[in-house]
């Protein structure tokens, strides 16, 4: 297990979004753990599931920590696992089961995009219900 902090720079938010920081580009830290149970994690499976989540910043800015859990073994199913923390105690969870380990991180993380995606209409549009 090891844990890696990213400084994400984030190039493609709106120009009035980066007027209002001043910059031309922002800077989000996110905490990143790659874990694996019963699987061996090969440098090859942790820099894919870090270029993955390295994306989920420009989803939602407020993300501060990030936790990948890879199980696995040879003759049984692989299973990728996102937990997503960010600020005010939001939490997004998601998972998924497959014969391949870099199918089930990109459906994990495209379910963990969807809640987070969700999570932000359901905040924009709770001051403007009609």
């Amino acid at each position: 297990m090891a844990t890696l902090a990213l400084v994400l720079h984030n190039a493609l938010a709106g120009k009035a979004h980066n007027l209002k920081r001043g910059g031309d580009a922002e800077e989000f830290i996110v905490e990143l753990t790659i874990s694996g149970r019963h699987l061996e994690i090969t440098p090859a499976i942790r820099q894919y599931a870090e270029d993955k989540a390295a994306k989920l910043p420009k989803y939602y800015d407020l993300i501060q920590k990030v936790d990948v859990i890879l199980d696995g073994q040879e003759s049984k199913q692989k299973r990728a696992e996102f937990v997503v923390i960010a600020e005010h105690k939001n939490r997004f969870v998601a998972h998924h089961e497959g014969e391949d380990l870099y199918g089930c991180i990109d459906q994990a993380l495209h379910k963990v995009q969807q809640q987070i995606t969700a999570h932000k209409e359901r905040f924009r549009n709770r001051k403007h219900s009609t």
